[in-house]
């Protein structure tokens, strides 16, 4: 483990022209050494959130009041004068590939702000999280879009191709019963979703994801909020919008085996053609059709052991 001397040592040797230009100190997370994480206090916190809001045009915070902001993600800053300029996030991820369980983490709020870039922030952080994780942790991956997809490469990530997979409607019997739209603004609404997904099985043994409640609601939150749907005769929450005559059906959580065909009857209506999954379906027991993945992001995977081989999606409702 990296212990706080170990990490002033390592700021003071590659960081000296950092701190004559910037005035800056590097504010670590490490769960190793006991250090609080920043998330707590404050002041920190709001600064983190405004670099966010600056960025990609959202903050956490709605995320962190309610909860759902763990310690299973940890934000490593470059703090300028009580100012967050600079950051990369991790999140601790428990990843199922071909059905074997493995600890990843999961890199994602990758941010400098314009004032600070061009400096190498960004890099350094990256840097020092591979080097800090590479101990306990065998498998990184990303997500980034397409203005950035040459900076990955450097630090050891290779791009791989994603599919998606496809269900023609036919052959599918529509059904009566009728799909609830939940309400998470309504705090007991927002419980009952947090209850469902907690413990929940992967939805994919080809890539999937345990004990990924606290991302969940992040899209709960923030992405699909308006896509939240539940069944109460089989107690099965799903995620879903209808675009055209496409329904994409982002997650499925269910606690026993998912008829989907059953399933699909029920959320169907008259207009739609065919399901788009957004996640590996191969454990609905559906014959779908996959082609590549249409994308502006590109995913990024690095390890030393561990491969991702075949078709697969990783799950939206687990995106950093």
């Amino acid at each position: 483990s990296i212990t706080a001397k170990n990490r002033k040592t390592w700021f003071m040797q590659n960081n000296q022209e950092d701190l004559i230009s910037l005035k800056a100190h590097i504010c670590l997370k490490n769960t190793f050494s006991g250090d609080p994480n920043y998330k707590d206090v404050k002041d920190t916190r709001l600064s983190f959130h405004e670099l966010t809001n600056t960025v990609f045009g959202f903050d956490l915070e709605d995320w962190y009041q309610k909860g759902f902001w763990s310690d299973r993600y940890n934000p490593y800053s470059f703090i300028v004068e009580g100012r967050v300029v600079a950051n990369v996030s991790i999140n601790k991820m428990d990843v199922v590939l071909a059905g074997q369980r493995h600890k990843a983490i999961q890199i994602g709020t990758v941010m400098t702000h314009p004032d600070y870039q061009k400096r190498g922030l960004a890099a350094k952080l990256m840097k020092h999280v591979l080097e800090i994780y590479a101990v306990d942790y065998h498998l990184f991956y990303l997500f980034a879009n397409n203005d950035v997809l040459n900076f990955y490469p450097k630090f050891g990530f290779e791009s791989l191709v994603r599919s998606q997979f496809v269900l023609d409607r036919k052959n599918i019997t529509l059904h009566k019963l009728q799909m609830k739209k939940l309400d998470i603004s309504k705090p007991e609404i927002l419980n009952m979703v947090y209850q469902m997904v907690t413990g929940r099985k992967p939805v994919s043994n080809v890539f999937g994801i345990e004990n990924g409640q606290n991302l969940f609601m992040y899209h709960c939150l923030y992405i699909l909020n308006d896509c939240i749907y539940y069944l109460e005769e089989e107690n099965i929450l799903i995620l879903c919008k209808k675009e055209g005559k496409a329904l994409h059906i982002y997650d499925i959580v269910y606690s026993d085996e998912s008829n989907f065909k059953k399933l699909a009857g029920i959320l169907a209506d008259e207009d739609i053609e065919r399901f788009v999954f957004r996640f590996t379906p191969d454990l609905l027991n559906v014959d779908t059709i996959s082609s590549l993945l249409e994308t502006d992001d590109g995913f990024f995977v690095k390890s030393d052991s561990i491969d991702i081989k075949g078709e697969f999606l990783s799950p939206l409702t687990a995106e950093a």
